[in-house]
């Protein structure tokens, strides 16, 4: 029997501050499974980092290792920042085998998400899924869970997509910007960026029609051929603080593992304080020096402060999560009979070699005091014995495999079993 844990932080336990420096790159993720390997390497693990989260997915022997402290000891050395440790123990949080998969199944179908019911996260918990069985970590543990897991989060966000309301993060802070610049018709904006929540901003802008709109990225043809598609100008990346100076709201969602605006990209702007410039950072790690909302004129809006504003409002949750948690009942209840069957597997072997054996003893002492004795009534009596130990057991095992409490865990019901019918009862597990 296998044990699932997981352990992670996100943004309703850690400020963005914090998450950013464990906001790890595909390569990082890769790094960070081939070291986990080297430690224990008979264990699963599964890596998902996106820009609210970071979790570690094991599946490991229910006597083996690592332990749960050890797990979220292995996570605080996947910062960014080795140099830099970080106490996780107010922020990290842990869940164990059932629990695992309802966490899961519920981050698949964005109803864990900083704007619930967003879409992106399927995606990414795809990826993190595939470069796992890439690297050879995903097993008979994780691979049902993860696939199981993906396809409750495309019904539950398919679903939500055809409510037509699905909600995304760049639509919250398109949602934050119009609240706070106001209508954006006569206004300037630059986009920097051309990941899939660059695009998802222009697609609203394009929508919205701002009376100019910019585009910058680090490379150059990408942002051009981005200025084609949107009806865009670009801004040369080097140059970024000409097309600062120029817009009234900047909105930036880039991979960069470093800022990419500073101090030094105001210096030749005129900073009015009416109306301020409005700068809407959707990076992790950010994208704009937090001194820069120091600045006067400026007024500085990142990731926390959206999901501050989203937690606020129960707009974006109200029919996507009841939609998608409905979904997901139906999913973890087919996972939670799965589960338990092969949870149940060796106990229920078990069981019925014990009382075959107890049958098999019983019908020796019959036949050895039979006066006639032939092959056809020895196997009469055999079949006898083994279909009543099969019909005696059928209902009491049924019972147990259509169990209706999912969040018991097996192993209570097991350890019943094996009381009741005096099976062989395993040494405790330390979590």
């Amino acid at each position: 029997m296998q044990r699932l844990l997981l352990a992670g932080m996100s943004h309703k336990t850690a400020p963005l501050a914090l998450r950013e420096r464990f906001t790890l790159s595909r390569a990082q993720r890769a790094a960070a499974i081939q070291r986990f390997r080297a430690l224990y390497p008979e264990c699963e693990i599964v890596v998902l980092s996106t820009c609210n989260r970071v979790e570690i997915y094991i599946a490991r022997e229910v006597h083996g290792h690592p332990r749960m402290a050890e797990l979220v000891g292995f996570l605080q050395t996947c910062g960014i920042e080795p140099n830099k440790p970080a106490d996780l123990a107010s922020v990290v949080h842990t869940e164990t085998q059932f629990g695992v998969a309802e966490h899961l199944f519920a981050v698949a179908a964005g109803v864990e998400s900083m704007v619930v019911g967003e879409t992106q996260i399927i995606g990414q918990v795809r990826e993190a899924y595939e470069e796992a069985c890439n690297l050879g970590s995903a097993g008979p543990m994780l691979n049902p869970l993860f696939q199981r897991a993906i396809a409750a989060g495309k019904a539950a966000t398919t679903a939500i997509a055809h409510r037509g309301d699905a909600p995304s993060i760049a639509s919250a802070a398109m949602h934050l910007v119009r609240q706070t610049a106001g209508p954006l018709g006569a206004k300037s904006v630059l986009s920097i960026g051309a990941g899939d929540v660059s695009r998802q901003v222009l697609n609203y802008l394009r929508a919205i029609g701002p009376a100019r709109l910019l585009i910058s990225n680090r490379t150059d043809e990408t942002a051009r051929a981005l200025a084609r598609e949107y009806s865009g100008e670009t801004v040369d990346f080097s140059r970024l603080a000409e097309g600062i100076a120029l817009a009234d709201v900047v909105v930036t969602s880039t991979s960069s593992r470093r800022p990419i605006v500073g101090l030094r990209h105001f210096e030749r702007s005129t900073v009015t304080v009416q109306p301020p410039k409005l700068l809407m950072d959707l990076g992790v790690p950010r994208d704009i020096e937090p001194v820069v909302r120091s600045l006067p004129g400026i007024l500085l809006h990142d990731l926390d402060d959206l999901g501050n504003t989203v937690s606020g409002s129960t707009r974006q949750s109200t029919g996507s999560s009841s939609a998608a948690e409905a979904i997901l009942r139906e999913h973890l209840h087919d996972y939670a009979a799965w589960q338990r069957a092969r949870d149940f597997g060796p106990t229920i072997a078990s069981l019925y070699d014990r009382y075959h054996v107890l049958a098999e003893e019983e019908l020796q002492r019959a036949i050895a005091g039979m006066s006639m004795q032939s092959p056809a009534d020895v196997a009469r009596l055999r079949g006898f014995a083994e279909r009543m130990v099969n019909k005696l057991l059928h209902d009491p095992v049924q019972s147990l495999r259509e169990a209706d409490s999912l969040q018991s865990p097996a192993h209570n019901y097991a350890e019943v079993l094996r009381k009741l019918f005096k099976l062989p009862t395993p040494p405790e597990e330390e979590i």
